[in-house]
């Protein structure tokens, strides 16, 4: 069967879900750390790998928008990261002048994720524990083609 409008909230009142929001805005952030990641090297500060602390910060709030987006699922996020950290040190090295790969940065970019992602998910847990369980699909809603549907998608 179908669902209705209001069960896919799209005449909720709201505009968008919270997860649509956090999204586009996970999508944007990553835009941003794209460029960040790929620009010119700035000079070396006078404290050594102070950039860390910038690999972290990108990294934990690019956690926290995914967070939000995929349903506070933090091994969701953590799947998606670690590709994301390995890769844009690769990146680096292939794509700039001025810019090397260093595992010490996937290292701080992880570290970040996982800061935020762990305090998260603790908050989080509590409120998906005490969330009404999604009917199961009946044998004859799955045989119509209706499995795509996840039984944990949230109406907001």
């Amino acid at each position: 069967m179908a669902r209705s409008e209001q069960e896919q909230g799209l005449s909720s009142g709201k505009p968008f879900s919270h997860r649509t929001v956090c999204a586009v805005a996970a999508l944007a952030w990553w835009g941003v750390s794209l460029w960040l990641l790929l620009k010119p090297a700035s000079p070396p500060g006078a404290i050594p790998h102070f950039d860390k602390f910038g690999h972290a910060a990108m990294f934990g709030l690019q956690a926290a928008l995914l967070f939000g987006a995929s349903g506070w699922r933090a091994g969701r996020v953590w799947l998606a990261l670690l590709p994301w950290a390995v890769g844009s040190e690769i990146l680096q090295g292939w794509l700039t002048l001025d810019r090397s790969p260093d595992a010490l940065d996937a290292v701080a970019d992880m570290t970040g994720a996982m800061l935020v992602l762990w305090p998260l998910s603790l908050i989080a847990r509590p409120a998906r524990l005490n969330a009404p369980a999604a009917p199961r699909s009946t044998q004859n809603e799955t045989s119509r083609g209706d499995a795509c549907s996840t039984p944990h998608e949230d109406s907001n």
